[in-house]
């Protein structure tokens, strides 16, 4: 609010003595009239977990530079500003030293890390950093919101190689039609992003691919949609989000709207892409007791991102909260999948 909305909101409310915007501390200091003793560039604390005991986000930057015609993100956090890569690592060894088993990586574009930092320093880097920091320890760790122009086809063999960096990517695409790509900005075209999915899955056949699509664009026709449906059928994707647009963007200046009846077409259920998992043993994070029933335990696969994906339901066996455990799955559903422990 204080970043967007500074002016209007010393406007509509006279009694504000100032804002804070997201760099915080030093117009915190000059509101109180206090003169501080000393004020540390960075607060590099212990963090004080508000997520279970068995994982936990972990933020590499702030910020966006990409300005998508839809999206306020810049305007809202700023541009792009990679976190130091020591601070990174230092915080990632201590969550570990905790008993933290997942790691997610946040951003608002995790694909540019690196990009204000010196030449060597880039995702990938980062990446290989943190599992060497991790030494023999069992983990997972998995990154959220890659930005696909600058993603290393480097991570894809990294994932080969070290189980411990899930083979999960969470790539929002927004669309496969060129033209709507040019009138949201994102500077990729169609082509571009199947390129980069052939790419990944030939690597990495059992990559979980989870994007986001925006229909109802503007400037988008029933034959951009159609393309858009045609591409999602392909088979590429696990899970898919359909969004609507909500706050005043660049884009809503257009005029022209694909039907309201069309908007969440596009999310599907994949039900047969979980069928394919049944029979299947697979290492589960166990959570612990369902919210759903006291008769099942529930955890998560390595397909399966926290609070935006589905679970795994164990309804025969044991297994401990925080502990990988080998499920073998025996039900699936269009999100969830049911299984039993070996234990």
């Amino acid at each position: 609010m204080s970043e967007r909305y500074k002016d209007a909101l010393f406007e509509e409310l006279p009694e504000i003595d100032g804002l804070i915007d997201l760099t915080g501390g030093k117009g915190a200091t000059q509101l109180s009239g206090f003169k501080p003793k000393y004020s540390p560039k960075n607060f590099d604390a212990a963090r004080v977990l508000s997520t279970q005991r068995h994982y936990a986000y972990l933020k590499i930057s702030e910020g966006c530079s990409n300005m998508c015609s839809f999206c306020n993100i810049p305007f809202l956090r700023g541009n792009f500003s990679s976190r130091p890569v020591p601070h990174v690592v230092s915080e990632f060894t201590r969550l570990l030293d905790m008993g933290i088993r997942e790691i997610n990586l946040i951003s608002q574009d995790s694909s540019s890390y690196g990009a204000d930092l010196p030449k060597e320093h880039n995702l990938l880097n980062l990446t290989e950093k943190l599992l060497s920091a991790a030494r023999e320890r069992e983990c997972w760790i998995r990154i959220f919101y890659s930005y696909p122009n600058r993603y290393p086809k480097e991570m894809f063999r990294l994932m080969k190689t070290d189980p411990r960096l899930v083979p999960y990517i969470d790539m929002p695409f927004q669309h496969i039609s060129d033209t709507v790509l040019r009138d949201m900005n994102r500077r990729i075209t169609g082509d571009k992003i199947r390129a980069i999915l052939d790419d990944a899955l030939e690597i990495l056949p059992d990559l979980a691919v989870r994007t986001t699509f925006i229909v109802g664009f503007p400037t988008e026709t029933e034959d951009n949609f159609e393309e858009l449906l045609n591409f999602v059928k392909q088979g590429y994707f696990r899970h898919i989000i359909s969004a609507r647009q909500n706050l005043v963007t660049q884009s809503r200046e257009g005029e022209k709207h694909a039907p309201e009846a069309d908007n969440g077409g596009t999310a599907e259920n994949f039900t047969e892409e979980n069928k394919s998992a049944v029979g299947q043993v697979i290492p589960v994070l166990i959570k612990g007791v369902s919210e759903e029933s006291d008769l099942l335990i529930e955890g998560r696969a390595c397909f399966q991102g926290v609070d935006v994906d589905g679970v795994v339901y164990i309804n025969e066996g044991e297994a401990v909260p925080g502990s990988f455990t080998q499920v073998r799955i025996t039900e699936a559903h269009p999100y969830d999948l049911i299984g039993t422990t070996l234990i």
